[in-house]
C-alpha cells in the first residue's frame, strides 16, 4: 500500500501545472470531522506526503481526526521515525485536546519516539488561523485553504514557498 501511495504521489508531482502547483480541489475529499475515512483523496494526500518525507515533517491542523489513529498511518509514521535517529515530526495544533482519546496509536509513537516528536498548541493570538497544512523537508507541502474547506495544492519542489511555510508555521505556536 505504501507503494501505491507513492506511485499515486508520483503522478500528482510529474502533472503539468502552473507555477509547480498542483490544484487538488477536484479531487479533496474531506470526510466530516472525527470520519475522515483512509480512502479519501485528502487522507492518501498526507500519507504520500509521509511516505516522501526524508528528514522533517511539520503539521498545522485545527485538531486531528481518527484517520490519524490507522494503522496504515501508524506504521507510516513510525517508518518514518525510525527511518533515521535524526528524523523530527512536529504538529502544532489549535486543539489538541483530543488526542489522547482519538489517537491511542499517534500516542504511543510519542511516548516510543519522545525525541523525535513535538506537539505543540498555537499561540493564542492564532488561533484564527484557518489554512491547514503540512510540510515534508524543505521542498513539499500540502496546504488546504480552510478546515472546513475541500480544495487544496500540493506545492512539490518549491523551496521559497516551502521556506515561507515554515516560517509561517514558526510563528503561530508556542516555542519548544
Amino acid at each position: 500500500e505504501v507503494a501505491t501511495l507513492a506511485r499515486a504521489f508520483s503522478r500528482w508531482v510529474a502533472m503539468d501545472s502552473p507555477g509547480g502547483r498542483i490544484d487538488l480541489s477536484a479531487n479533496f475529499k474531506v470526510a466530516a470531522r472525527g470520519g475522515a475515512g483512509s480512502g479519501s483523496t485528502l487522507e492518501a494526500a498526507i500519507d504520500a506526503l509521509i511516505v516522501e518525507a526524508d528528514a522533517h515533517i511539520r503539521l498545522f491542523d485545527r485538531a486531528l481526526t481518527r484517520a490519524w489513529n490507522t494503522p496504515v498511518r501508524h506504521e507510516l509514521l513510525r517508518s518514518f521515525l525510525v527511518k533515521r535517529r535524526t528524523n523530527r515530526l512536529e504538529i502544532v495544533l489549535h486543539d489538541p485536546g483530543n488526542l489522547v482519546r482519538d489517537c491511542p496509536r499517534l500516542m504511543l509513537l510519542v511516548r516510543q519516539f519522545s525525541h523525535a516528536m513535538a506537539i505543540r498548541r498555537t499561540l493564542p493570538a492564532a488561533r484564527r488561523v484557518y489554512d491547514p497544512f503540512a510540510i515534508a523537508d524543505v521542498l513539499l507541502f500540502l496546504h488546504r485553504f480552510h478546515f472546513d474547506d475541500t480544495r487544496g495544492v500540493v506545492t512539490p519542489a518549491d523551496l521559497a514557498a516551502t521556506h515561507l511555510m515554515r516560517k509561517r508555521l514558526a510563528a503561530i505556536c508556542e516555542p519548544c
